[in-house]
């Protein structure tokens, strides 16, 4: 058999790279077979191979884009099969075209719409994908996962076979799940070139409705002597104006209160959240991430970005009378009510004591069901499935117990992990198997319950949206593991931006993004899958670290000491070559002067000269050697605290300020490249130079930091994306705030991932608020963030800006009220609602902050997190009960009707 592949495909135009497509076959025994196609015309091309009869099939193939030597880019994940039948003629041509990421109609095919949203009732599937009745010249088929139930598609066009553009006679197409099909016979007279467009039918009423948008589609019949068949594969039909549009709320499940929980919000409280989306008609839930943070037992790990594994669940969510429950007289019965009580009526989360009382309980639990449980086939699939993470986690939770930290390097001969040792360690004939064996025990419970709530939520048509974290805990059981995965000597972070003026540093290691990609990306891929099990959306934390990370390193404190990486860095003769005489001591250390020192610590600058400085001129100041990082400082002044006497607290930020007084940081140890510091134009140290090297420093400054990496951070992501997103079912949603370079949005665009929209923090350079009409249908809008006050809280934090948005956004005139009132959050909530983007997921206390009845009363209490504050408390509690919120009508019904108004 001859088959001729033929493919359309445009470039599009945010990736900047020549053309050269590829063929892969993966179906049959030429499977990993990759051909280059030939450009047979603009944007057309073209392949033709020969296979041996029906052993070749059925034939699986998809297309491919190489960008550069490193970069191929595949076409948006779908199945291209063709079946082998019976009668099949000895040439056929394959018309393609090229499934771009970026068609919106593609995330209709992702898990949200499939599982929940457009859950479709069983129908006749057909015999074949692809049958080859001898009726049939050519097969057209194309996709339409958004249309409506009772609705079909249909086909007509310019010739006879086509009816000739007759809507009340068009040719109805058979469906197979979102794909439809439709046989036609070209006979030879009909010649030259086709042209036809697909329709939507109502097919109770027997009516031609209308056809899809666009001009009509085209192509050249082929003249052919001997006998052959055509498979037309359109992409989707195009239905923009009907476009799938939904609303959602977003919530940490710590902060869920009902009256069934324990002190903190647990998996089992989803449901009454499902519930109450339901009530209300919004569509998806989404949560922070909810993986174990277990390192110190403390309050510090309420931070739910800092995981001790990638993989485990965290058991502070755990419900424990649906875990077990103990017999009537058993003292627990007793002091499970009383203690239920006392931390329920808490009006933030005491973290350490739920912890605490929650892991007392399973312990307690435990010891009555060590050996029943072993037995529950449930838990026999489910360790078997998940041994891989789950045995190596629940060795390192004992080594953390016994051992008192998470630094694994105290973990005496399993310091280095040794799989065949951390095995034999695990092995039930070990006296401390029981310390291990709870860990399953404990994720079994909490799998279950978490499962129980995504197959409530998808039976009620509601989809839940995780969230992914850019980085891992530095002692967790994924670096434990896999240490060549990361850089442990560096920390992630982000630079300066509105969350934080001196950048973030989120202690996490850096990434070894080539021994990753060395590796398929088997790590990310096998943690996607993982969280692909609960969720069916997810966001990617910080998407922006995909491109670049910040990086910090291990001695320093603050984010403004890190760079970008990848990066290039500045060579002294680019300095040169900008007219700039470079002097390494002046610019790459600290500049520190009498008058500093006398303007960071006032009266008590002489005691701090003699203990962290020493003179080098008269005026000049270097620190001692034992001080030279912020690390070491830090260290110091945490010694100095169990004391009797603390040094105060703000000697310690004036010296971090003093360290991060420079203008470059030396890249790699050779001494001859560069990081600009970021922001160096607001140090003294820029600030007593002369006028001339200060312009020329600023210039290279900002071509450093917002131009000089556009091509090469574009490429970095997609080595990394295409792979990550097509390894699950999920769609997949950036979080790309703060400082973002050019290509970030328009490589986003290309791979169809949805951005984060908010209308108080815009993307475009010199506006205050975004324009909610402007915003892209590919997005996801809210009114905030957990890293941003709410939005009634935001409202009294400037007046000036508010009275603006109130003029400029809200269109009223006079002076804006004192206080975010019910009718002025309304407003702003239907702006978002009204937008065109795919998703508009509203925070929880902005949702209830419309009704004046039962919100809180003080809004700064309902902050999540504050992003400049590493110390920060994660403990925000609903003031109200889930009960309370599904039993108060008008509010819901407020949200229901503005919903339903907007067309989500």
């Amino acid at each position: 058999m001859h088959i001729y592949f033929e493919l359309s495909f445009d470039p599009p135009p945010e990736i900047k790279a020549e053309a050269k497509v590829y063929l892969a076959i993966n179906g049959n025994k030429n499977a990993g077979c990759v051909n280059q196609m030939l450009k047979v015309a603009a944007n057309r091309w073209s392949f033709e191979m020969e296979f041996p009869g029906n052993r070749s099939f059925p034939l699986e193939y998809h297309y491919l884009w190489q960008i550069n030597e490193q970069i191929k880019i595949p076409e948006e994940k779908r199945r291209r099969v063709v079946k082998w039948m019976k009668g099949m003629p000895e040439i056929l041509y394959l018309a393609d075209q090229w499934n771009h990421p970026s068609e919106p109609q593609n995330a209709l095919l992702k898990a949200p719409f499939t599982k929940a949203f457009l859950q479709r009732k069983p129908h006749k599937k057909l015999k074949s994908r692809t049958p080859f009745p001898p009726a049939f010249t050519h097969l057209f088929n194309v996709m339409a996962p958004g249309l409506e139930q009772g609705k079909s598609l249909c086909l007509l066009g310019n010739k006879d076979s086509l009816n000739h553009w007759d809507i009340q006679h068009p040719v109805i197409m058979q469906q197979d799940g979102n794909k439809w099909f439709a046989g036609v016979n070209f006979q030879k007279e009909d010649n030259g070139v086709v042209e036809y467009k697909y329709g939507v039918y109502d097919t109770a009423a027997g009516n031609f409705l209308f056809y899809e948008e666009g001009e009509n589609r085209k192509f050249t019949l082929k003249q052919e002597d001997r006998p052959f068949f055509a498979l037309i594969t359109d992409n989707f039909c195009r239905l923009t104006k009907h476009r799938w549009r939904g609303g959602g709320v977003s919530v940490p499940v710590f902060s869920l209160r009902s009256k069934e929980s324990m002190g903190i919000g647990e998996f089992s409280d989803i449901k009454l959240l499902v519930d109450w989306a339901e009530r209300t008609g919004l569509r998806i839930i989404q949560i922070l991430p909810v993986n174990d943070t277990s390192a110190t037992k403390t309050w510090r790990d309420s931070y739910p970005y800092a995981a001790i594994s990638a993989f485990a669940l965290n058991p502070v969510y755990i419900n424990l009378r649906k875990t077990g429950t103990f017999p009537a007289d058993h003292p627990f019965e007793k002091k499970y009510n009383k203690t239920k009580e006392h931390l329920n009526f808490l009006p933030e989360i005491d973290y350490e004591s739920v912890l605490s009382f929650k892991w007392e309980y399973l312990k307690a639990l435990y010891k009555i069901f060590r050996k029943s449980f072993w037995e529950d086939k449930r838990f026999k699939s489910f360790f078997e499935q998940n041994k891989r993470w789950l045995l190596p986690y629940a060795v390192f939770c004992c080594l953390r117990d016994r051992s008192g930290t998470t630094d694994y390097s105290q973990f005496a001969e399993l310091s280095i992990f040794d799989e065949e040792k951390v095995n034999g360690f695990a092995s039930p004939k070990q006296p401390w198997f029981d310390q291990i064996a709870i860990h399953y025990f404990v994720q079994f419970h909490l799998h279950l319950q978490l499962d129980d709530a995504v197959r409530y939520a998808h039976k009620k048509g509601v989809a839940l949206k995780g969230d992914i974290p850019i980085g891992i805990y530095r002692y967790s059981a994924d670096a434990w593991m896999n240490p060549g995965q990361f850089f442990l000597n560096m920390q992630a972070g982000a630079p300066p931006d509105g969350f934080a003026m001196k950048g973030q540093n989120w202690r996490f290691p850096a990434y070894n993004w080539e021994k990753m990609e060395s590796e398929g990306f088997e790590w990310w891929k096998n943690r996607l899958q993982h969280l692909s099990l609960y969720f069916d959306a997810m966001r990617f934390d910080h998407i922006l670290g995909f491109f670049r990370i910040w990086q910090i390193p291990s001695d320093e404190i603050e984010g403004i000491m890190g760079h970008f990486y990848p990066s290039k860095p500045l060579s002294i003769h680019e300095f040169r070559e900008r007219g700039i005489s470079f002097n390494e001591s002046r610019f790459c250390k600290p500049m520190i002067t009498s008058h500093l020192l006398d303007e960071y610590f006032n009266h008590d600058a002489l005691e701090v000269k003699q203990i962290f400085f020493e003179e080098e001129d008269k005026g000049h100041y270097k620190l001692r050697a034992k001080f030279n990082t912020q690390r070491e400082i830090d260290n110091f002044f945490r010694e100095k605290e169990k004391e009797e006497h603390p040094l105060p607290g703000y000697w310690k930020q004036g010296l971090f300020d003093l360290i991060s007084n420079v203008l470059f940081f030396h890249a790699g140890i050779e001494g001859t490249l560069f990081h600009p510091r970021f922001g160096m134009m607001e140090t003294p140290s820029f600030l007593n130079l002369p006028e001339e090297q200060q312009q020329r420093l600023r210039s290279l400054h900002d071509d450093y930091f917002y131009h000089r990496h556009e091509k090469l951070w574009q490429e970095e992501a997609l080595r990394k994306l295409p792979s990550l997103k097509g390894s699950t079912d999920m769609l997949v949603c950036g979080e790309d705030l703060g400082m973002m370079p050019h290509s970030v949005p328009e490589t986003m665009q290309f791979l169809g991932l949805l951005s984060l929209e908010v209308q108080r923090m815009p993307k475009q350079w010199g506006r205050e608020f975004m324009n909610m009409k402007e915003v892209p249908y590919l997005s996801v809008v809210t009114t905030g963030t957990h890293d941003m006050n709410t939005l009634r809280s935001w409202w009294e934090e400037d007046r000036g800006k508010t009275q603006r948005f109130y003029n400029e956004i809200m269109l009223h005139h006079g002076t804006a009220p004192y206080f975010c009132e019910p009718w002025v959050v309304k407003e702003i909530m239907m702006q978002h609602f009204q937008s065109n983007a795919m998703l508009a997921i509203i925070p929880l206390q902005d949702l209830i902050g419309m009704s004046g009845a039962i919100r809180r009363e003080n809004p700064h209490d309902e902050r999540i997190n504050i992003p400049a504050n590493p110390e920060h408390y994660w403990r925000y509690r609903m003031h109200i009960t889930l009960e309370q919120l599904l039993s108060n009508n008008e509010l819901n019904e407020t949200i229901k009707g503005m919903i339903a108004s907007s067309n989500r």
